[in-house]
Formats: C-alpha cells, sequence, structure tokens
C-alpha cells in the first residue's frame, strides 16, 4: 500500500465514516462515491482485519474492510441489510428459538442472539468455512453462549453438495448449477441435513433463510417444522439465483401458500428523520421483483407481529 492510498484512507475514516455512521442525509451517495462497491476493492488492499462494535446489538464484529460488505459494516456499524434487521426487531422476543440458515459471518445471527436474549436460541447453519470461522470468532469475542453454528448446509434429502463460492464475494457461495472457473472461485464439498430433523423437536418462532437461489429445497425439508410452528420465515428472494437451481419465484411462492403462508416486501422509509420498516403486501399475480420478503400465516403470532409493525397502535 503506498503512502498516498494510506493518506487517503485514514482521511475518509477520520471524516466520512462519523457521518456516514449516523446515516445522515446522502450518507448513501457518499459512501458509493468514495467507498463502497465491488470496484473500490483495490483502493482498500492492505488495511488489516478490525472489530467494530455493532450500534444495533452492542456486540463487536471482525471486520476486513478490503471487501465491499465488511466495508460497509465498518463504515455503518451495522450490517448493510436494514430492512431484514429492523423486521428481526420488531418479531424477534426474549426467549425466542430464531434460526439462521446461510448465517454466513452471523451479521443478523448476532442482532438475533442479542434479541433472543439468555432464555432464547439462536440455531445457526453455514456450509462455507471461511465465513464460519468468522462467525465462530465473532461468538468466541463477545462470549456469545446461546447461539450455536452448524456446519453444514440444508435441503430436502441429506447427503454432500458441492458449494461454488465466487472469489468476488464469499457471501454468494450457492449450492446451485453454475460452476467457476478456478480464477472466478472455488468449489468446496458440504455436508447436508434436512431441516426436520436438525430442527426436530424445536418450536423456532422465526426463520432466516439466504441460501442463494436454493431457498425452495432447504423449504421442502422444512414441511413438519412450517406446519407445527408456522415460524415467521424471511428470505431474499432474487430470481436469477433461484434458477441456478432449477426454481423461480413463483414455484417458492407456491410451496409457501401450499402451507397457509402469505408474504410482504420488506422496505425502508424515513419517518421523522429515522429510518423505518415498511411492509408492502405480496400480490402473486403482479410481474416479479426480486427482494427480502417476510412470509406469515394468518391467525400465528407472527402474523399478528406483522400485523402490529403494519398499523402500529395511535
Amino acid at each position: 500500500m503506498g503512502w498516498f492510498n494510506a493518506f487517503a484512507q485514514a482521511a475518509i475514516i477520520g471524516t466520512v465514516r462519523p457521518y456516514v455512521s449516523r446515516e445522515l442525509p446522502g450518507w448513501g451517495k457518499l459512501y458509493n462515491r468514495l467507498i463502497g462497491t465491488y470496484a473500490h476493492d483495490g483502493f482498500w488492499a492492505g488495511q488489516p482485519p478490525r472489530w467494530v462494535r455493532g450500534k444495533l446489538h452492542g456486540y463487536e464484529m471482525r471486520v476486513d474492510i478490503r471487501r465491499w460488505s465488511n466495508r460497509a459494516t465498518f463504515f455503518l456499524g451495522r450490517f448493510y441489510d436494514l430492512p431484514t434487521q429492523l423486521l428481526m426487531m420488531g418479531v424477534v422476543r426474549r426467549g425466542d428459538t430464531v434460526v439462521d440458515i446461510g448465517a454466513n459471518e452471523g451479521m443478523i445471527a448476532l442482532l438475533l442472539s442479542r434479541l433472543a436474549g439468555p432464555d432464547g436460541r439462536v440455531i445457526a447453519f453455514e456450509p462455507n468455512p471461511g465465513p464460519r470461522a468468522v462467525f465462530e470468532a465473532n461468538l468466541e469475542r463477545n462470549r456469545i453462549m446461546n447461539t450455536r453454528v452448524h456446519a453444514c448446509g440444508l435441503a430436502d434429502e441429506p447427503g454432500t453438495l458441492p458449494l461454488f463460492v465466487p472469489h468476488m464475494n464469499s457471501g454468494e457461495g450457492s449450492f446451485g448449477a453454475r460452476r467457476y472457473d478456478a480464477n472466478e472461485g472455488e468449489t468446496i464439498a458440504c455436508p447436508i441435513g434436512v431441516g426436520d430433523e436438525m430442527l426436530a423437536g424445536e418450536i423456532p418462532a422465526v426463520i432466516k433463510i439466504d441460501v442463494e437461489g436454493f431457498e425452495l429445497r432447504v423449504l421442502r425439508g422444512l414441511s413438519k417444522t412450517m406446519a407445527q410452528a408456522k415460524p415467521v420465515i424471511v428470505m431474499e428472494m432474487v430470481a436469477s439465483h433461484l434458477a441456478r437451481a432449477d426454481a423461480s419465484p413463483a414455484a417458492l411462492m407456491e410451496e409457501l401458500a401450499r402451507h397457509g403462508y402469505v408474504g410482504h416486501r420488506l422496505g425502508v422509509e424515513r419517518v421523522g428523520g429515522r429510518q423505518a420498516l415498511r411492509l408492502i403486501p405480496v400480490d402473486p399475480a403482479a410481474e416479479w421483483t426480486d427482494g427480502d420478503l417476510v412470509w406469515t400465516v394468518p391467525g400465528s403470532a407472527g402474523h399478528d407481529a406483522i400485523e402490529a409493525i403494519r398499523q402500529p397502535a395511535g
């Protein structure tokens, strides 16, 4: 790292980070111009790993700011996926059992741990050894005792599957059909379990799924859990990712509807100078748009929590 880059990095951290971390008006454009995106990774080469305390949960998180996603966490003081975190803050209660499938480095799981409290539990699954090692380091650093990480993926039948991990972003590792050239990524053989078997005897309040297109097979392996517990299900749904696993948004919605689930899209809007969660009912007949969604069964406790967020008292 040259002296000019080192000077520029220090200047940006010292001047821009305080503004971005407070999420003041215009912070997003400023961040994208000077700091964010894959294209800026080279500029941040040479930076050592750091620990940053999360402003939403108070735990320390290990971040490598040479990588765009960790860089966002460092500058914001939180994981960049705000809608999902705001949702979790509205539906997870102390004492809950919460499941994180595709936990990656545990950025969402840390918040779940705080929300569930010492009497609750977080059951996480992460087959990719690189992100999982960071997750485990975060748990050890913060002495978190209510969270367990399983070193496997989930599907509708047990076995072993190849996980395709791009060098550009290990968080996009997928069990989908795409294969990478040696210079694009690597392939890792990972053990696979079935959700209903791994969660036997559990009554999860919330299940978060982020498996880069493998969601349909994960859901099919959770049929008993969904029928018994009727958990809130939070998922990223991206048509191109689903296609890699021979699935589609329509197939995923059909599987959820079979269990009585209805959906809402997650969004964020400014209310009184702060960022607030916005929930928009899903119209299955409308043209598909990728995004983060929450699914609940009408009449369940989770659905009541969603309705309370949509229509707050007073």
